[in-house]
């Protein structure tokens, strides 16, 4: 199995997690689950993970963008286009983790629903970005 898929796997069930001990904590006013105290390096790296591998992405972009700019006449234009790209990547990779809030919003937040709704709204508009980002990548690289 690719590592990167059990990786990001792992990520999205940690972010279930983490959210699920947030609502849970902060909302339970019906009978919940048995609580579990999560260490705080969990949330820490979470947080490292899921924003450090946005930022990196957005980053390498722009990097790249310039690159490539550089080989073809225009450093900013090629640094402009990487962060635009970048940027949209970078927002659009985030679509599972507010799909994990919204679920642990669902099931454990049992008097503000409008959690669930934003978080819901949220990861489609995530997913639509990266969505159309591919569709107009595949149709910009594709030869002949």
């Amino acid at each position: 199995m690719n590592p990167i898929v059990v990786m990001n796997g792992l990520l999205y069930t940690a972010a279930f997690a983490v959210s699920s001990d947030f609502y849970d904590k902060n909302y339970a006013h019906v009978a919940s689950l048995p609580h579990f105290a999560f260490p705080d390096w969990l949330y820490w790296g979470l947080l490292a993970a899921v924003v450090g591998v946005s930022a990196a992405i957005a980053l390498f972009h722009v990097v790249g963008g310039g690159l490539f700019g550089a080989t073809s006449g225009g450093v900013l234009t090629g640094m402009k286009h990487g962060l635009i790209l970048g940027t949209v990547e970078a927002f659009g990779r985030l679509w599972p983790y507010a799909v994990a809030i919204a679920l642990a919003s669902f099931f454990f937040n049992a008097t503000a629903k409008w959690h669930t709704i934003a978080f819901a709204v949220l990861a489609f508009a995530m997913f639509g970005v990266k969505y159309l980002a591919d569709l107009v990548w595949k149709k910009v690289n594709k030869e002949g």
